[in-house]
């Protein structure tokens, strides 16, 4: 997976924020800015996907990567 419309395509927004403890509003928020997730927000989504938390964090780095302008996020 790549981005989070894949992800959306195996579960959706709603439960995935539901199991991640947060508002629909506050994944939507952190969706848009990956940055803004917590370590525990990404061990509890790389539980719910059933993948390993480096998988989740690798995935998170690279949006986080791609959406920002920062040359600090760039190799």
């Amino acid at each position: 997976m790549t981005n989070f419309d894949q992800m959306f395509a195996i579960i959706s927004e709603t439960r995935i924020a539901s199991e991640l403890g947060i508002s629909f509003y506050t994944f939507r928020k952190k969706w848009k800015d990956p940055g803004e997730f917590t370590i525990n927000e990404m061990i509890r989504f790389a539980a719910l996907v059933g993948v390993k938390y480096d998988m989740i964090r690798d995935f998170i780095w690279n949006l986080l990567k791609t959406k920002s302008k920062s040359r600090i996020f760039r190799e």
